[in-house]
């Protein structure tokens, strides 16, 4: 088997991989699974939601940056329920950018406010240079089947934020016309780490 034929398999199979999640998807978002925690390393979870995005980076010519700013820690988490939320974000940045363009990963320390004060969390972000998200969309992206794309569910925000929330986390995003958009994971780590 030659390596365009093996690379166009590994696509395909990438693609019935995608279409039996957003079946998937459906049946999450009308009986969302409770996580099943464990610990994560950090940087090994975003490595592996690399894994499966970078063929399709490939194919359309994407430069992928990532960058790791310290020593991870690591985070508690359902590992399939937030690795399926980041190659949903990666995806959702890819397809925003039609040819080339730049797909950036970032993680690093950080803290975010909670209702019971500031909290030390991992913070994940994902960014693109796509056309970035109209203005009057920005408040109703999360919102369950609202979607922009021809070929959209409209539920794959709704379930990220569903599944973050569900890890006592929180999304937020940064956009602007023609300069793309970039959103962040907070996602609480593992209490006893510095």
């Amino acid at each position: 088997i030659s390596p365009e034929d093996e690379e166009d398999f590994r696509i395909a199979m990438g693609q019935i991989k995608r279409i039996e999640a957003t079946i998937n998807r459906f049946l999450d978002f009308a009986k969302p699974q409770e996580p099943i925690f464990s610990v994560i390393n950090t940087k090994d979870l975003i490595e592996e939601a690399l894994l499966v995005v970078r063929p399709k980076a490939n194919q359309q010519e994407t430069v992928v940056s990532v960058h790791f700013h310290d020593e991870l820690p690591e985070i508690p988490g359902d590992r399939q329920q937030l690795g399926d939320a980041l190659v949903n974000l990666m995806v959702n940045s890819l397809e925003a950018m039609t040819q080339r363009g730049e797909l950036g990963v970032s993680a690093r320390t950080d803290c975010y406010q909670t209702t019971n004060g500031r909290t030390r969390c991992v913070l994940i972000s994902v960014s693109d240079t796509g056309p970035g998200i109209e203005e009057n969309n920005s408040e109703r992206i999360f919102d369950p089947f609202f979607t922009t794309k021809a070929s959209g569910t409209g539920l794959g925000l709704s379930i990220v934020q569903t599944v973050v929330r569900g890890h006592n986390g929180e999304i937020t995003f940064e956009s602007a016309a023609g300069r793309g958009t970039t959103f962040h994971l907070f996602l609480p780590i593992l209490e006893g780490q510095e």
